[in-house]
């Protein structure tokens, strides 16, 4: 009986995915900068310029991220005067996080910034080709879970 022998880990999807995760992270974390933002803090204020005034826990759950995980990122940003926090109407243990005026101004700049992230990540890509990017993608995130 013969042995497979295997793939070697530089052929194989989860060593190309590592690869191209990091070259986006390197290239939104130089770019956020610019802005005064940390990689991962554009997530949560993307979620805010669709919905703004979301508790803690609806942030937290969009993101994908822990409640502890986004308390310190909300602290953080905050500092920055991007957002405020304040106690829920009917509830004061639950804190709702809404947009300054600040926090605004910085969607144009910040969706212009990911748009040319996208366009880097996808150059030569097919609108087909692109499409079937994302569907894999959301299969192998699913996977994972």
């Amino acid at each position: 009986m013969k042995l497979k022998t295997a793939t070697p880990v530089q052929d194989t999807v989860s060593y190309r995915i590592a690869l191209a995760s990091r070259a986006h992270r390197n290239l939104a974390t130089q770019e956020l900068a610019k802005h005064g933002l940390y990689l991962g803090q554009e997530l949560i204020l993307m979620q805010l310029w669709q919905e703004d005034d979301l508790c803690q826990f609806e942030l937290a759950e969009r993101v994908g991220v822990d409640v502890s995980t986004m308390t310190k990122s909300l602290q953080r940003i905050e500092s920055y005067g991007f957002i405020a926090r304040h106690p829920d109407s009917k509830d004061a243990r639950v804190m709702r996080v809404c947009l300054t005026s600040q926090g605004r101004e910085l969607e144009t700049k910040v969706i212009a910034m990911w748009n040319e992230i996208e366009e880097k990540t996808t150059a030569g890509f097919t609108a087909e080709e692109r499409a079937s990017f994302i569907a894999l993608l959301q299969r192998v995130t699913e996977n994972l879970k």
